[in-house]
């Protein structure tokens, strides 16, 4: 369970209707109530300050994937700068493990197993996309000037 599962549980608990937009999450009342329960929508996650920046469960696989802006300095606080930054962010690069036999994910095995690396790829690069689209451009403050601590 992730937190993105909360409002579609609710709303499922409810008897409520979704709202009118993308929901990442899923209902996890089958779960709740002792059915069982079937992931049908990965999870991504998407960081802008790490490297790599973003990473998707789907079935026995977890897909890495690094952005096109990992060289550049990450700051701590999110500033105004920032935010351009993460709008224009893409996936570039890749890494594929299995944890049904990799629990550790020690084997990248992008290489060795190319179409489901291009299925999961697909999948993640247009989640992140629509994601980097949905979300808002806040109005941030500058980032603070560096003050040496005493």
């Amino acid at each position: 369970m992730s937190g993105v599962d909360v409002l579609p549980t609710l709303c499922d608990v409810l008897d409520a209707d979704l709202p009118g937009r993308t929901i990442d999450g899923q209902s996890m009342l089958p779960m709740l109530v002792g059915d069982q329960f079937q992931r049908t929508k990965p999870i991504l996650t998407f960081f802008y300050r790490t490297s790599p920046a973003a990473s998707m469960r789907m079935g026995d696989y977890v897909l890495i994937g690094h952005s096109d802006d990992e060289g550049r300095k990450k700051t701590h606080a999110i500033a105004a700068a920032d935010m351009p930054r993460i709008k224009s962010t893409n996936l570039v690069s890749f890494e594929l493990y299995n944890v049904a036999k990799d629990l550790g994910q020690t084997k990248n095995i992008a290489d060795d197993e190319p179409e489901t690396l291009a299925r999961l790829r697909d999948i993640m690069v247009n989640l992140h996309r629509n994601a980097i689209e949905e979300g808002p451009s806040w109005d941030l403050p500058p980032a603070p000037a560096n003050k040496k601590r005493k």
